[in-house]
């Protein structure tokens, strides 16, 4: 078996685009079973009598999302604008005034209309923002994979091409030995035996191997097509049809 050769070609910038791929859908998983499927349950508890302990209201982020939707509720929060103070009435007061405390002049932002709104402003966004990076990925893997492919190939293709020589060198003795097996049976039946004492093997798998289109004249022809190997088909030329040859086998 011929030994295998690896290219020697630098494809990392693909494999760091299959690396960043393989990130991405993974974290894309993780949000979705995050998120969840809108699933709302009942859950009820209950002691070792048979009674009813407690019974509870469970959803998922999606259900609980689902739930608080308004056409407000996806947007974020505009932050309260800082409290001003009268020009008029600071200028008449003076230094009696303290300086406005911090929740005046930078007032924290709104807090969210239900629990779990912010994570799941933030897992949407990034999912948002994941989906797009397929999007844009998608089509620069292909253009490396190709470029990859194509000089890995190049450096292969010696090799493989001298496999297919063997092989069709081995297709063509098979051919000559089949064609003979055939010209001894059709010389038996010319010479009167019965030719079941033979126990002649027909071939029938491969056709009549004189036949432009039989397989192993079609696969020889493929491979000079390829131009994996030099040459020309074998022209097998059957002493008679199968038919006869054969014939009361």
């Amino acid at each position: 078996m011929a030994k295998s050769t690896k290219p020697q070609i630098d494809r990392s910038r693909y494999d760091a685009l299959i690396e960043k791929q393989a990130a991405l859908l993974k974290r894309q998983d993780e949000i979705k079973a995050e998120v969840g499927h809108g699933r709302v349950s009942n859950v009820t508890t209950i002691d070792a009598g048979g009674n009813i302990v407690s019974m509870r209201r469970e959803e998922d982020l999606a259900a609980e999302a689902g739930r608080h939707r308004t056409w407000t509720s996806e947007a974020p929060r505009p932050k309260p604008a800082p409290v001003k103070r009268h020009e008029g009435a600071m200028s008449l007061l003076g230094d009696l005034l303290p300086p406005q405390p911090e929740h005046e002049t930078n007032p924290p932002p709104l807090p969210p209309e239900w629990p779990r709104q912010e994570l799941h402003r933030q897992l949407s966004k990034e999912s948002e923002d994941i989906s797009e990076a397929l999007k844009l990925i998608g089509p620069e893997i292909e253009k490396a994979r190709g470029e990859f492919s194509k000089a890995a190939a190049q450096e292969r293709l010696p090799e493989y091409s001298q496999l297919i020589t063997d092989a069709i060198d081995a297709l063509k003795a098979a051919g000559d030995a089949i064609l003979r097996c055939h010209q001894f049976v059709d010389q038996a039946r010319l010479d009167g035996l019965e030719r079941r004492y033979l126990k002649p093997l027909m071939f029938t798998e491969l056709g009549d191997i004189s036949e432009p289109h039989s397989p192993l004249r079609s696969i020889i022809h493929r491979a000079i097509e390829l131009k994996h190997v030099v040459g020309g088909v074998p022209t097998w030329k059957m002493p008679a049809s199968p038919a006869l040859i054969y014939s009361g086998v």
